[in-house]
């Protein structure tokens, strides 16, 4: 019989296994997915050059999201919040 409670789903490795998450970032204006990424500094990286190609207001447009692996979505930026996690100062553009 095939232990039901196998070793590599018990202890830490269990729980770091079970807190796996990952980011998605949107385009909120045309409601379009602009990709999925294992950790928000990638996520972030994207979002910073979509913003800096395209002008701070840009960031009005883009959400970035948290999905665990339980289908729970928190939001984690948007906007002005955005700008200031991707260490953008929206005074440096001219929209």
């Amino acid at each position: 019989m095939r232990d039901p409670h196998p070793a590599d789903l018990q202890g830490p490795a269990a729980t770091i296994a079970a807190a796996e998450s990952f980011y998605s970032l949107w385009d909120v204006d045309t409601g379009n997915s602009l990709g999925t990424y294992d950790t928000r500094e990638e996520a972030l990286a994207v979002a910073q050059a979509l913003i800096e190609a395209n002008g701070s207001s840009y960031a009005d447009d883009l959400d970035l999201s948290v999905e665990d692996v339980g289908g729970d979505i928190r939001h984690v930026a948007s906007g002005e919040a955005l700008l200031l996690m991707v260490g953008i100062d929206q005074r440096a553009f001219a929209d």
